[in-house]
């Protein structure tokens, strides 16, 4: 008998209800959740899939006052794998491997740790068998952007928080830049709709001009699924957040200077990577235009 477990737990403890110590940002932890539930349904075996510890603490988010403190607690239901009692009991009897490990006992565990290296490609071609499957475990109080309207609008990512602790954030005048440049070229002052974790005072700058919002629905999980209903995204670079937004919503998405693992690999046009001072190409814009309606 084969079971399959995202092990969240990188560093710290896991206690099978709560994790204690590293707190990563849920879009490292889905794609440990994705992988395993990829390969237990390629194994046709999603019923021996074990529920993830997604609800973690730690004090470096408290110690850095983050907006965002990663809790992640009631997010998601558990309902659909297996979890309580007969979770504690399989981990702590069986052995576990890691999932490219061979196994040599008839009763196993397969991990599936997160790994940064791997990112998407494991399950790059089944984002409507993921983007169904997240769908169903999310509570449904977590799922309001999905009935949004972002008709006629951009969306930003703006990730600062541990990134800018680290220098990793992107400039907002990227934003600011890549949104004067659309308008100007579309003749329309659309409206943009701004997703971060930053405080208001760090994006005075970009709140200043016309028509720009900030948004959020509640919750990491939330606002993942919000921008993944949105028409088009100006992207901050590293974010796996907005990774998993493009990756579920398949939209037009703008990054800036490096950017990391093209995820759509049947509509390249629909992902862009602007180089410094680089303007957006007309046929980019075209693929803009489409969503827009201009």
């Amino acid at each position: 008998m084969e079971y399959y477990w995202p092990k969240l737990s990188e560093k710290g403890i896991d206690t099978g209800l709560i994790r204690i110590g590293y707190a990563h940002g849920l879009g490292n932890l889905l794609n440990a959740w994705a992988r395993c539930y990829v390969y237990a349904h390629k194994k046709g075996n999603v019923k021996n899939m074990i529920a993830p510890t997604w609800p973690q603490f730690s004090l470096n988010q408290w110690r850095h006052n983050d907006k965002d403190k990663r809790l992640y607690s009631n997010l998601f239901t558990n309902k659909y794998y297996i979890n309580g009692l007969r979770k504690q009991f399989i981990l702590n009897t069986y052995p576990k491997f890691k999932v490219n490990e061979t196994d040599t006992t008839k009763k196993h565990v397969k991990t599936f740790e997160i790994d940064g290296k791997s990112g998407f490609s494991a399950f790059l071609h089944e984002h409507q068998l993921i983007y169904d499957e997240l769908i169903k475990i999310t509570n449904p109080k977590h799922k309001k952007g999905l009935d949004f309207d972002f008709s006629n609008a951009i969306s930003m990512h703006i990730r600062f928080g541990d990134f800018k602790r680290y220098s990793r954030s992107t400039e907002l005048d990227f934003f600011i830049n890549t949104l004067t440049d659309i308008r100007e070229k579309l003749n329309s002052n659309v409206k943009c709709y701004i997703f971060s974790d930053a405080e208001d005072a760090e994006l005075e700058e970009l709140l200043k001009l016309e028509n720009v919002e900030r948004i959020s629905f509640g919750s990491s999980i939330a606002d993942i699924l919000g921008l993944s209903n949105s028409k088009a995204i100006i992207a901050s670079k590293g974010s796996t957040f907005n990774k998993w937004a493009s990756f579920l919503g398949r939209m037009p998405i703008i990054f800036p200077e490096k950017n990391f693992l093209n995820l759509y690999y049947d509509a390249p046009e629909l992902e862009l990577t602007l180089q410094k001072d680089e303007q957006i190409p007309e046929n980019f814009l075209i693929e803009i235009k489409k969503v827009l309606d201009c």
